[in-house]
């Protein structure tokens, strides 16, 4: 049983080199490199996020009430800054996630 046990460590062990993915060592001969997470880049992006986060709710609340008061002479600069709030949130969310991923895989 040791034999069988052995024989088939040394065959994935192989197979592992050959297909250059590393390699499975119990006796701790071999190392996997793992890559770190960048922390800096991390925070920049959660950073994006926190400010994605208000503007998110801001922009349809304030959207919401200038069409509710359409007659109201402040109507199109409401509206706009409304517009301009949900595309700044939309903006920074897709900022932030593409900043986290890459801090976690580049």
């Amino acid at each position: 049983m040791k034999n069988f046990v052995m024989h088939f460590i040394k065959k994935y062990e192989q197979e592992c080199k050959e297909n250059d993915l590393g390699s499975l060592s119990i006796f701790g001969n071999n190392q996997i490199s793992m890559k770190h997470t960048n922390k800096s880049l991390l925070m920049k992006g959660l950073k994006y996020l926190a400010g994605a986060l208000p503007l998110s709710f801001l922009g349809p609340v304030v959207l919401f009430s200038s069409f509710k008061n359409q007659e109201h002479a402040w109507f199109i600069p409401i509206l706009i800054f409304a517009l301009v709030a949900m595309a700044a949130a939309i903006f920074l969310m897709f900022k932030g996630i593409r900043t986290v991923m890459k801090a976690l895989f580049d």
